[in-house]
């Protein structure tokens, strides 16, 4: 392929890494195999040339989950994940991007070039580490200390609470004694006082003396879905003690409350071994200690916070189904009315368990036990249904005044379904309310003036089916695809564009293209599984006329537009000279074949 690109130019608006970058990951990935890798999480079962499992990501009874050696790629039919052996550890052992690539290089036995990440982030990667190895020092402090004699009482309020030694070890559960006893043992072991601060366990006073954060608490762990302890929580225990009922560690470089979930590590070693077709989110540390206990384990804490939308993206990677558990005071309530729509936005079903009114879930199950803490998830509402029902209790339906006032808070909720969920939910409100259902739907479809201004035209499909195709044998290189046919202008797609860009950059470096490499700088994932499917649609027999027919419809699509573009351009222009050079570009345009 002899289109003149630039290596550099091309780099910089395509793949945006350096070559020694590039020349890492592509080291990095001929040392991961994604078959071997994959094969460490699910039994793959070769036909044909791809191999294939029930997916790892989803609950399957059929396999539908790809891995095309040839590739390096997977991808499931099921749940429409794909990608290449980083993304599949990314989704697998929840991770980002650059953890992702340092879990492999560190399998690999690869050193990871000092020009992958930023200095910054280098900093941030060694303050992290040592913030992991501290915490993880600190815990195993406040374990042995829970059972000391100076954690007589704290033990003994856990009991009392029906903890026993087990589920106390499964949660890593400890008390931090006073009198710095934590900040003395810390450097008894070689750890400063910077990184005691760093990791929130101490700070400084005035006189510059460091003293402990937590003293005289029952100790929480938090800790990440790779079992690395990022911070605490610490209880007080002592009713007649005038503190703060929890302190938590402040945000640092490892930790913010915000961005957490309490026991995502339980909750991942359970996927790791069984369907987990849903998450129960409850607000605080006993709440998931007491489930747990109950043998309901699928439960993770967002510790007391307001739901944020990392909290419901960490979530959507473990399940489709969140039944959202808090409290059953008014504070639980609007905590709950707060995070229902982050998370439908990250694609979750939701259902609201409504608890016994100043009830936790720890409570609950400890009334009710394990089947009656089901049933109550049973009779869970869907989230539109716990909407409409929230607006009902503020309002006295039995006036007219409570009845407007009803109907008009509901259609505040209506205005945000679509057209079928109005369809069913304005007769529930009409009948509620007394007012006529056709007004009901009448007042609450949205202003579609100024939706169908905003809106996207659809992407013409069959423009879409050729550009797949021919940049799929671009990225095979067939010896039916000629070495000037293509041009990035025959591509409307920002990705298709990208790919283009990436198979001239190779072609020109003599480097074969791969599939695996897209995934690490295109970010539409789904389009690239498209574009990689799209020959094993066509027989081989027939690939190379389909290839003509679908450059011909790129080709023709573009000729259109741009013969449209230069007719515009010549209707505006009077200067007798640029008409004609626009019609000879015209003419020149309407003879060109895109196959010579």
């Amino acid at each position: 392929m002899s289109n003149n690109y630039k290596e550099e130019e091309i780099r910089e608006r395509y793949i945006s890494i350096s070559r020694v970058n590039a020349e890492f990951l592509r080291e990095l990935k001929a040392k991961s195999d994604i078959v071997e890798i994959v094969s460490n999480y699910v039994r793959l079962q070769k036909r044909g040339r791809d191999y294939w499992a029930c997916c790892p990501f989803h609950h399957e009874k059929t396999p539908s989950f790809q891995v095309r050696a040839d590739h390096q790629t997977f991808h499931c039919f099921g749940c429409n994940k794909g990608g290449n052996v980083i993304t599949f550890i990314m989704e697998q052992e929840r991770l980002t991007y650059p953890q992702a690539v340092e879990w492999l290089a560190k399998r690999a036995n690869i050193q990871i070039p000092d020009t992958f990440v930023s200095p910054d982030y280098s900093k941030y990667r060694e303050i992290s580490e040592k913030i992991y190895n501290i915490n993880r020092e600190a815990a195993r402090f406040f374990y042995t200390y829970l059972f000391s004699s100076l954690g007589g009482q704290a033990l003994k309020y856990l009991t009392d609470r029906g903890l026993n030694k087990s589920i106390i070890k499964t949660f890593g559960l400890g008390y931090s004694p006073a009198d710095n006893l934590l900040i003395k043992h810390l450097e008894q072991k070689g750890y400063d006082v910077k990184t005691m601060v760093d990791a929130g366990l101490a700070r400084i006073d005035r006189a510059g003396r460091p003293y402990q954060v937590f003293s005289e608490r029952i100790m929480f762990p938090i800790i990440d879905s790779q079992d690395r302890v990022i911070g605490f929580g610490g209880r007080v225990f002592n009713k007649s003690e005038d503190f703060a009922k929890y302190v938590n560690t402040f945000a640092n470089p490892v930790f913010n409350k915000s961005n957490s979930l309490y026991a995502i590590n339980l909750l991942k070693k359970l996927k790791q071994t069984e369907a987990v077709t849903s998450v129960i989110l409850v607000e605080g540390y006993m709440d998931v200690i007491s489930l747990y206990k109950a043998d309901i384990k699928n439960v993770v804490a967002s510790m007391g916070t307001s739901l944020t939308k990392k909290q419901c993206d960490i979530l959507s990677r473990f399940t489709n189904l969140v039944y959202i558990c808090f409290d059953g005071d008014s504070a639980g309530q609007t905590m709950t009315l707060r995070g229902l729509d982050l998370l439908k936005q990250s694609g979750l079903e939701v259902k609201v368990v409504e608890l016994p009114e100043n009830c936790d879930p720890d409570d609950t199950v400890k009334q009710k036990g394990k089947n009656g803490f089901w049933e109550l998830l049973d009779k869970a509402l869907p989230l539109i249904d716990f909407k409409l029902k929230t607006v009902e209790k503020r309002y006295n339906l039995s006036t007219p005044d409570g009845r407007q006032k009803y109907a008009k808070g509901a259609i505040a909720v209506l205005n945000t379904l679509d057209a079928v969920e109005r369809e069913i939910y304005a007769k529930i409100v009409a009948q509620k309310s007394g007012i006529d259902e056709e007004l009901i739907k009448a007042q609450s479809i949205p202003n579609l003036s100024s939706a169908s201004a905003v809106q996207k035209p659809q992407a013409n499909q069959a423009l879409a089916l050729a550009a797949r195709f021919v940049l799929a044998s671009m990225m095979e290189v067939a010896d039916y695809v000629g070495a000037d046919d293509v041009k990035e202008e025959y591509f409307e797609n920002d990705a298709h564009k990208q790919i283009f860009g990436y198979v001239m950059v190779s072609a020109e470096n003599k480097r074969l293209p791969k599939f695996s490499d897209l995934y690490d700088f295109i970010e539409d994932k789904e389009e690239i599984d498209l574009i990689s499917q799209s020959l094993d649609s066509v027989s081989p027999e027939d690939c190379q006329s389909h290839y003509t027919q679908c450059l011909l419809t790129l080709f023709n699509n573009y000729k259109a537009k741009k013969t449209k573009e230069l007719t515009k351009e010549l209707a505006r222009t009077k200067d007798k000279d640029k008409q004609k050079f626009i019609m000879q570009k015209i003419n020149e345009l309407n003879k060109t074949q895109p196959i010579k």
